[in-house]
């Protein structure tokens, strides 16, 4: 599937800003050939503008189903609507089960049963959806979700936050960052109980 992007360190409005640039999707090539312009700016983005020389063509691994959930989550929700009425968890249970729900956050509780990734870089096979959090005394904590583009590619694709962008960026990085935020917070736990990526379902036709 072919995407449009362009860097960007922008995460959504009162986010720390995500400490290297990832790719901000700005379009992708729908299965039926039409371009959609997913990556509108947003006004709470002050760095939202962007010149042609920015752009970069990136085709990410799909199959029919999976494009077609990414092409109707971009024309439902993405395009004209109101900046803060999807999230990354919207994406991510859309794209991985095709359910159209608006709050699917109960189902964070599923990491709890999750396998954890040996290592980030290993990657969600195409389509699966997963979680950056951590166990933290017994109770899940999870902060973000997001798709796998196949079990040998270091990147996801996700939404970055409330009313974000759609973007590409490796597990490792949003690790990181989760992580640099509560070490920013003084959060002692984080040693002992670190983030990591959790794999959660598979993809569901």
């Amino acid at each position: 599937m072919p995407l449009y992007t362009v860097p960007s360190t922008w995460v959504g409005k009162d986010c720390a800003p995500f400490p290297t640039p990832y790719d901000r999707i700005i379009a992708i090539k729908s299965p039926d050939g039409s371009v959609l312009r997913t990556g509108r700016p947003s006004y709470k983005d002050p760095g939202a503008g962007f010149s042609l020389d920015d752009i970069t063509r990136i085709e990410i691994p799909t199959n029919p189903v999976l494009s077609e959930r990414i092409a109707a989550f971009a024309q439902t929700c993405l395009i004209g609507a109101s900046p803060d009425s999807f999230n990354c968890h919207q994406f991510s249970s859309w794209v991985n089960s095709g359910k159209q729900t608006a709050s699917p956050l109960h189902q964070h509780t599923k990491i709890v049963d999750a396998p954890k990734l040996n290592s980030p870089a290993t990657g969600l096979a195409l389509g699966q959806r997963g979680f950056v959090g951590r166990m933290l005394y017994d109770t899940p904590k999870v902060l973000h979700s997001m798709i796998g583009l196949g079990e040998d590619n270091p990147q996801c694709i996700q939404i970055m936050a409330n009313g974000g962008y759609l973007a590409l960026t490796t597990y490792d990085e949003q690790v990181a960052y989760f992580t640099q935020l509560a070490l920013g917070k003084s959060d002692s736990t984080i040693a002992t109980h670190p983030y990591g990526v959790f794999a959660g379902e598979l993809f569901q036709e």
